[in-house]
């Protein structure tokens, strides 16, 4: 709780304010009515209240700045007594599992997953959210996003609950150590996930998101909240895996996100409509895209290339070629370990990872798989992005001239 001291200057300053505010523009005004009358030494009375005006405008940067200090303050406690509450919710609830499970024969299968989620929950420096209900939700810090001169919120993508939420928490702690003691990063799941590709869930809303758009104005919030909260002049990354970028659009267009960063991770694409960094709504003298998946772009482009004037053809015969791209770069991706998840233009519109697109790569080394990106060179350059260094270049991207110039 804040001391008496800090809640008896917060209403002197408050006290003083109004004070100094009120005073000075009843001053102001009765100059003004005075001027309207043609009064002769209107003039030289407008003088002194518009002087009041400026003292009291300048003390009162003083005061803002020891409000803006208290309520930092005031942020942080209220924070740290929400994580002591959650974390015994957290820690009730996995006893009891434990029990549970142990009067079966032990923890196995589902319940062992959701101990060790549980576990890893009770792992993390400050838990900021939870609620078991349904398919559940966390929201957990490594680091201290109060203090941090860099925060990273890792917002995760299809079939994340909290029985598997520990993986997530270990991408996040990963990037905190990787970031070093200046990062401080949140695992973001916050939000009802997608269902697994082949569910009902997933057909109806994650391939046409519909679930994006549901939880764009959760996720919005939460950025805006992160950053109120931060130290000044801190900065805020967005890290997206998969369907987690195709709720960061929806946020950005919509609501908006107030990053200075945005990563995307093995995102195929970000709805129909956003072809290109601009179509997102960021401003981009403030914020920088970036985009990665693992596996050979050039797989899809050299494809592409090759069809040339045929597409128009087959288009006419009822054939995307866009589509068969998809399923070709799926095949050419798992033939050298990369990313399997397709690019289908009529799913999830165009793809980030194209040059033309307008965001910037970087290098993922040798990661393989959908949900490799939290190791290695990749680890690196996301650790770099996030504490406002330049990634290591991916070669192969930043050879194409049409790749913008994104090196800080």
């Amino acid at each position: 709780m804040l001391t008496g001291a800090d809640t008896a200057a917060l209403r002197s300053a408050g006290d003083e304010l109004a004070h100094r505010l009120e005073h000075a523009v009843t001053a102001v005004l009765t100059a003004r009515e005075a001027t309207t009358r043609c009064n002769a030494r209107a003039e030289a009375d407008l003088r002194v209240p518009v002087a009041v005006l400026d003292t009291s405008a300048r003390a009162m940067v003083g005061i803002g700045s020891r409000i803006e200090h208290l309520a930092r303050v005031a942020m942080t406690l209220v924070a740290a007594d929400r994580d002591a509450v959650l974390r015994a919710d957290v820690l009730g609830r996995r006893d009891d599992l434990l029990a549970t499970a142990a009067a079966r024969g032990g923890p196995s299968g589902a319940l062992a997953r959701l101990a060790d989620s549980l576990e890893a929950l009770l792992g993390a420096d400050l838990i900021m959210d939870f609620d078991a209900a349904g398919d559940g939700l966390a929201v957990a810090a490594f680091g201290d996003p109060s203090a941090a001169p860099h925060v990273a919120i890792v917002v995760p993508g299809i079939g994340n609950d909290l029985g598997n939420v520990a993986r997530l928490l270990a991408n996040a702690a990963a990037l905190q150590r990787a970031g070093g003691l200046g990062v401080a990063t949140i695992a973001w799941l916050g939000y009802d996930t997608p269902g697994r590709p082949g569910s009902l869930d997933f057909l109806g809303n994650a391939w046409r998101g519909g679930r994006a758009r549901a939880w764009a104005d959760e996720l919005s919030s939460f950025v805006r909240e992160v950053r109120a909260g931060a130290a000044a002049g801190a900065t805020v990354t967005v890290v997206a895996h998969s369907y987690g970028g195709r709720l960061a659009a929806e946020a950005a267009r919509g609501p908006g996100l107030d990053v200075d960063d945005l990563v995307l991770l093995g995102v195929p694409g970000l709805g129909v409509g956003v072809d290109a960094v601009a179509d997102l709504g960021l401003d981009p003298d403030r914020v920088t895209v970036w985009a990665e998946a693992t596996g050979d772009p050039a797989v899809h482009d050299g494809l592409d290339a090759l069809a040339g004037p045929w597409r128009h053809v087959l288009r006419g015969f009822g054939i995307d070629l866009g589509e068969l791209l998809g399923v070709s770069t799926v095949l050419g991706r798992l033939a050298t370990g990369g990313d399997p998840i397709p690019y289908l233009p009529s799913w999830h519109g165009a793809d980030p990872e194209r040059a033309a697109f307008g965001a910037c790569g970087f290098d993922v080394g040798g990661a393989r798989g959908h949900s490799q990106y939290f190791a290695g060179a990749s680890l690196a350059s996301l650790a770099a992005i996030v504490a406002g260094r330049t990634p290591r270049a991916d070669e192969d991207r930043h050879a194409d001239p049409s790749d913008p110039a994104c090196w800080r």
